[in-house]
């Protein structure tokens, strides 16, 4: 079924009034909802329900009901809701279909109000109860005009005759393009680029437009050793710490997003002496550039990602001991290196 008009189709489940909105009030409402990242969030959605309930939803009275909604879909072939309340007299499911996600998340935000107090709802469009403070600025876009109210309890307004809107691009300025902050933690894994594969951290802030993401981040990759050929009992401890920048492309499909990265590492390389005489630390520095992709499960706001990165070294750190008066070379990273990382992403 089509949306058409904004949300005034949403009153279609009125009947949700005699159903799952008449649970016994034994507990608060529980609200879950997922959605493809280019769709408003949840915290929209909560925004939305008590814009059009007039009320907080922490206000709301007790009621033994859960509201699961759950999105899919893309810009080029339109949306799809999945609706289902459950409540003490059993469950009910809704469909709803648009081409504009912001506008499909809107009519299910409709629809979970009227489930939660239909009559609040009615108020609400009558104009006899204000919005909730936080949703203030956003009430005169987001309530149907009065001819698309309900009159009645239980009586269907008819959906208004406009022409269907036209299919979102990816330029359009929906709501979901809103600049969304994440937080990473990662463990590391990389080889190429010390003597051997060696384990690390990393940290990264990012920060996602759309089907872009730029970000930030730190890695530390722990000492491997590298033996001395001439000397077996002397050896080389050497470590990495480096920041980088990087972009990525995020096509995305369902619950799984999809990143496509380039970017740049710099960094400090760090090699300490063992057994050898006058052992001192020493720096040397490190560039490269990398790319690299990686999966994310992005239904829930704590994700889980896996990816892998190529780089390619721009600055070749190389550590040496002396021997015999001369300084000989023990390790220089090569031209190229890969390494995984496995991690949890926060999507603030």
């Amino acid at each position: 079924m089509e949306i058409r008009g904004g949300v005034a189709v949403g009153f279609a489940i009125a009947s949700l009034a005699s159903g799952a909105a008449q649970a016994e009030p034994t507990q608060r409402v529980k609200l879950r909802y997922a959605a493809p990242q280019e769709c408003p969030d949840d915290l929209e959605l909560v925004e939305a329900v008590e814009r059009f309930l007039g009320q907080s939803l922490r206000d709301t009275r007790e009621q033994a009901l859960t509201i699961d909604a759950r999105v899919q879909g893309d810009p080029r072939q339109g949306y799809s809701a999945k609706l289902t309340f459950d409540g003490s007299e059993g469950s009910q499911v809704r469909f709803i279909d648009h081409t504009d996600c912001s506008k499909l998340v809107e009519a299910a935000a409709l629809m979970t109000a009227i489930a939660i107090d239909p009559k609040r709802v009615e108020l609400r469009q009558r104009g006899e109860l204000v919005a909730p403070p936080q949703a203030a600025a956003n009430t005169e876009s987001a309530v149907p005009s009065p001819p698309q109210a309900l009159t009645t309890p239980g009586v269907l307004a008819e959906p208004r005759a406009d022409k269907p809107p036209k299919p979102s691009s990816p330029g359009s300025n929906t709501k979901g393009g809103s600049l969304r902050p994440r937080v990473a933690l990662l463990a590391l894994a990389t080889g190429g680029i010390l003597p051997s594969v060696a384990p690390g951290l990393g940290a990264e802030l990012s920060f996602r437009y759309r089907w872009l993401e730029l970000g930030v981040d730190g890695r530390y990759w722990a000492a491997r050793n590298q033996t001395v050929a001439a000397a077996p009992a002397s050896s080389i401890d050497i470590s990495l710490a480096a920041a980088g920048v990087r972009l990525c492309g995020v096509p995305t499909s369902g619950s799984w997003s999809l990143l496509l990265c380039a970017g740049g590492q710099l960094g400090d390389m760090q090699g300490v002496g063992q057994g050898v005489d006058n052992a001192r630390t020493r720096h040397d520095g490190f560039a490269a550039l990398n790319g690299g992709v990686a999966v994310a499960y992005s239904r829930e706001r704590l994700m889980p990602i896996a990816g892998v990165d190529l780089y390619g070294a721009l600055a070749r750190p190389q550590f040496g001991v002396q021997l015999n008066g001369r300084e000989t070379l023990v390790f220089r990273t090569r031209p190229w290196g890969m390494g995984g990382f496995v991690g949890l992403v926060y999507r603030m």
